[in-house]
């Protein structure tokens, strides 16, 4: 399955100009900007004199539509892509010492995950979008994290979703933490078997009532 990892369109100066891809690994796109054929140069790199090889960072692009930061959007794409191909790695490696090197691998992007979670909820929370905020908490695959989420809410004073992103954690984990097994290859909480907590609690209510509306006289 393809992921567009880079919209490279920003980072060339004109659009004669071609990138010549050298390589790429998880965080970069090496390449050589080339002038290009119609503004008189040429769409590839020269051997003399030596080209400079330029370093583009990955960033998926995202439609940017609900107040949260699109860089945080993109990099939790990214990092769960990076997620699923480490756990694709630590199902295929070859011996148990190249195992343990990529399980430690994928519990660190378990970590990095929640985090940018935890940041996408901070503007959730500041703006009181809670149903958002509640949809990112399910999200987090931790207890850490989640007691993390609820003092976010607190922070912000949103009550009534801390007490529902504490139930959801009371629910999610009351067997006990997660094992690393479950962390190594679980999906994440909306997609995994602990689907259904986030929907124990009743509705969230809005903090004021609406306005009544006055029937017109027309």
């Amino acid at each position: 399955e393809w992921l567009p990892v880079l919209d490279t369109a920003s980072s060339r100066k004109s659009k004669a100009e071609r990138l010549w891809v050298i390589g790429l690994d998880e965080t970069q796109l090496l390449c050589v900007h080339c002038k290009g054929s119609t503004a008189g140069g040429l769409d590839f790199p020269t051997v003399l004199p030596r080209p400079v090889l330029a370093s583009l960072p990955l960033a998926l692009p995202v439609a940017h539509v609900d107040g949260s930061p699109a860089e945080l959007d993109a990099a939790a794409l990214l990092l769960a892509a990076r997620l699923e191909q480490r756990r694709d790695a630590l199902r295929a490696a070859p011996t148990d010492d190249a195992a343990a090197e990529i399980a430690a691998d994928v519990l660190k992007h378990v970590g990095s995950m929640d985090r940018n979670t935890l940041m996408l909820m901070q503007p959730a929370c500041a703006t009181s979008r809670a149903a958002r905020a509640l949809d990112l908490a399910s999200q987090l695959r931790t207890p850490r994290a989640l007691e993390a989420s609820v003092r976010l809410a607190q922070h912000h004073r949103q009550m009534q979703l801390a007490e529902r992103i504490a139930l959801l954690m009371r629910v999610t984990f009351a067997g006990g933490a997660p094992s690393e097994d479950e962390l190594l290859f679980d999906a994440p909480l909306e997609h995994g078997p602990y689907a259904d907590a986030a929907h124990v609690a009743p509705p969230l209510l809005p903090a004021r009532a609406p306005p009544a509306r006055l029937a017109s006289s027309d």
